[in-house]
Order: structure tokens, then sequence, then C-alpha cells
């Protein structure tokens, strides 16, 4: 039995991503600093508590594997540059020379978008040029380069994706506050006028893509991920809103003063909402795809508002539940101080 060792494992894409290889019949190993709280998982993977800067625990964890996914990250709410740095870059060689020491035949790393920056537009290539505004997307960038040397110098085969925002059933982080607003109907804040288009990735979209890419001949390649079906955030979230069945309204938010404002807050620490959030939240920005669709034969089931709204229904379901948890991850619930603030700004 072929063994998958997954990075971030017990975060939401990482729960996603092991269901998936289970299902191709791979022995699962979770690596990642917070414990395995998933039910549908536990008792069915194999699961290593390390931290990605600790290379004795990633050797462990590499031991007799034959493919690596490596989705582990520090996010801009995770804290300083230089922590950020240390997980993302440091943490980054460690899994490449552990995967390499330990004759791992494939590492995928999981990369963003968001290393283009604040460039707008529609059908951004991989060829892009970056242009980075925050450490996280800094450290992506150089993680991408240090897979890219690992497949030269060491025939290590490498393949870097980069998804688009990645939502569905488990996903909060921000978008508990947009959900927290339609379930109670109220207000829903958008920066700008809504008729920009920004396109999501459905998890169970980007899973497909991360087996497909597991096992096509694609080793030293860059591919992009996101929907193909997507309309303006207005036409979307009145989707949503009309599919709650909630008495939400959209009201929409002067960009300028708003983005002024909520850096100011994100530096005190009074938003969860990093500057690539609320900047690129009025601006076009999709990529192109094709070379996925090509190279792995491809193609995104969900569209923006289907995607939406499973990550909806499941949020619903579970928000009792939910409300006991906290943290600044993707599965946890954020502090919702910024509904006040967004209501204040308007």
């Amino acid at each position: 039995m072929k063994t998958c060792v997954i990075t971030g494992g017990t975060g939401f894409l990482g729960c996603h991503t092991a269901e998936a290889f289970l299902r191709e019949g791979y022995h699962v190993r979770l690596f990642d600093t917070r414990p395995l709280d998933e039910p549908s998982l536990i008792g069915k993977v194999e699961m290593i508590t390390g931290d990605i800067r600790d290379r004795s625990a990633l050797d462990r964890a590499c031991m007799g594997a034959d493919l690596v996914i490596h989705a582990a990250a520090a996010f801009p709410t995770h804290g300083t540059a230089k922590f950020i740095y240390s997980v993302n870059v440091g943490g980054t060689e460690n899994v490449l020379e552990a995967a390499r020491t330990a004759g791992v035949r494939r590492v995928i790393f999981i990369s963003s978008t968001t290393v283009y920056g604040l460039q707008e537009g529609r059908g951004q290539k991989e060829e892009t040029f970056f242009a980075p505004i925050d450490p996280y997307a800094e450290t992506k960038i150089i993680g991408e380069r240090l897979f890219l040397d690992a497949w030269k110098k060491h025939h290590l085969e490498t393949v870097i994706l980069r998804p688009k925002t990645i939502i569905g059933p488990g996903r909060l982080g921000a978008f508990q506050i947009l959900f927290e607003w339609i379930a109670n109907s109220g207000a829903v804040f958008i920066l700008g006028d809504g008729k920009n288009v920004i396109q999501l990735l459905a998890v169970e979209d980007f899973v497909s893509a991360i087996v497909l890419g597991s096992r096509a001949p694609c080793s030293g390649e860059i591919f992009h991920f996101g929907t193909n079906q997507y309309r303006t955030v207005r036409e979307d979230l009145s989707d949503l809103i009309g599919h709650a069945g909630t008495s939400s309204r959209l009201v929409f938010i002067p960009r300028v003063p708003a983005e002024a404002i909520l850096s100011v807050l994100y530096g005190l620490r009074l938003s969860p909402l990093a500057a690539w959030q609320y900047k690129s939240a009025s601006q076009d920005a999709t990529v192109n795809t094709d070379k996925a669709k090509l190279m792995f034969s491809w193609t995104p089931r969900f569209s923006n508002f289907l995607t939406m709204r499973n990550n909806y229904d499941w949020y619903v379901r579970n928000r009792t539940e939910l409300k006991k948890k906290r943290g600044n991850t993707h599965r946890d619930v954020w502090n919702l101080k910024l509904m006040k603030i967004l209501e204040w700004i308007s």
C-alpha cells in the first residue's frame, strides 16, 4: 500500500485531501501541530504531531512515504513576518530535504495566487509576474523556487499548485463572517460596487486536482485552479441570500475609506482581515486554468454560487456547535468584532 503524507493535515484542506487519498487506497499520514479532531478521519489515518520547522519530526513523518503534499503554512493572521518566514521558508526547506532523504517519489506544493498581489484582471496565466504585498505571498514565491530547484538539481518530482480561494464544507475563517450576516438577516457589506468578479474554488474540485497531480506526468510544472463558472460579486451574493431565504440586503461601502480604516484596525489586531483580503475584494481577480485542463484533464464541477451554497448550508447545520470553537485558521471561528466595525464604517 502506498503512503501519502500531508503536512497541515488537520486543517481544512488537509482533512478533505486525506479523505480523497483514503478513497484512492493510500495509507494516509497526517503531520500537523494541531491534533486531529475530524471525526470522519479518526481511526482511519495515522497522525504525527509535529512542527515543520523540526527536521527530525519530518524525517519520521516521511519515512516510507511515496507522496508528500505540503499544505502547511503560516498565514498573515498567525504572527509576525519573522514567524511566517520561519514556517513557510524554513519549514518548506525541511519538507523537501526530509522527502529527498526518505526517497519520496513526488512532493506537491500548495502555493497561492496571492503571489500576484493586487494586479487586477481576468484570466491571469501562470507566467504573470509576481507582485506580493505581504510576507505570506513573499514566502509562497520562495517556496515555489525551492520546489523548482529540488526538481532541477536533485530530480525530486515536484508539482506546484496555485489555487484561488478554496471554500466548501468545513471552511470558516472570513467566510463565517459573511454567513453570520446572512443567517442573522443582517446587512451584507461589500467594498465597492460589487460589479467585480472574484473566482472561488470548491474544495472538492481542488482535492480532485491534487489527486490528479499526484500521478500526472507534470514534474517541475506550475498550475492554476479556480472555478470557470462565476458572475459578479453582487450577483453571486444576491443568489446566496435568496437561497438562504433571509431578509439580508447588500450594503455597498466606499472602497478607499473602508480600506484605510481596515488597514489601521488590522494593525491594531482588531480585524482578522489581512491586506490582500480587503484590498482585492473590489477588484476583478480570475486566473486561466487551461494548463491544468490540458495536462491534468481537470474540469471544475462547482460554480461560485454552488460552492458558497454548500459551505453556507454546512455552516447553518453546524452553527451551534461551531460557536464553541475559536482560533485563526480556516477551520476556526473568528472573532466577530469586524461585523460591528463594518456597520460603523457604513
